[in-house]
């Protein structure tokens, strides 16, 4: 399980390549092009939610990925459940696109830090991916493996309330 601090209100949810390809963030330090439109160019989301501390969980059996603020005592299942059992009134227009299968879930503010995104595609560059995932975790990102080692295509819906986020490979969402 990993977590996460959200303070803009907005989380990003994209995949890793993303951070590391100055194609996608190159135009917004320097054209001022808009994040959401360069979110939609390359496949990603942002979703608005409550700030606060969350954690990302996932459960490969069930093939989902919960992004939900701390649970406490709360037992993870109990999240599953809940949200499984709505999976199947949630019709979710919206996707994200995973090639590397990393997912990233990220404050947006975290794309307002050039050095960070230049450090990110640095370390991808030399091949240290580990060290790049763990450097955007010590920079308040959460990175999860996707389902699929050849990539996915993630259905994205609020469940409930904006504390609750779910994901699923389910292309026809």
């Amino acid at each position: 399980m990993e977590t996460l601090n959200i303070n803009s209100g907005q989380v990003l949810v994209i995949d890793q390549f993303m951070l590391g390809n100055e194609q996608f963030w190159g135009p917004i330090f320097k054209t001022g092009a808009s994040l959401s439109d360069q979110l939609s160019r390359f496949g990603g989301q942002v979703e608005a939610v409550d700030s606060g501390t969350y954690q990302v969980l996932r459960d490969p059996r069930r093939k989902m990925m919960i992004l939900s603020q701390e649970l406490g005592e709360q037992d993870p299942d109990e999240i599953f459940e809940k949200v499984l059992l709505k999976l199947d009134s949630i019709h979710s227009e919206k996707t994200v696109f995973i090639d590397t299968r990393c997912v990233v879930f990220c404050d947006s503010s975290l794309l307002k830090d050039e050095q960070i995104l230049v450090e990110f595609t640095r370390l991808r560059k030399e091949g240290k991916d580990k060290e790049a995932r763990d450097f955007l975790r010590s920079k308040g990102a959460a990175v999860r493996y996707g389902f699929n080692p050849h990539g996915d295509e993630l259905a994205i819906a609020q469940i409930d309330e904006p504390a609750v986020i779910a994901l699923w490979p389910d292309i026809s969402a």
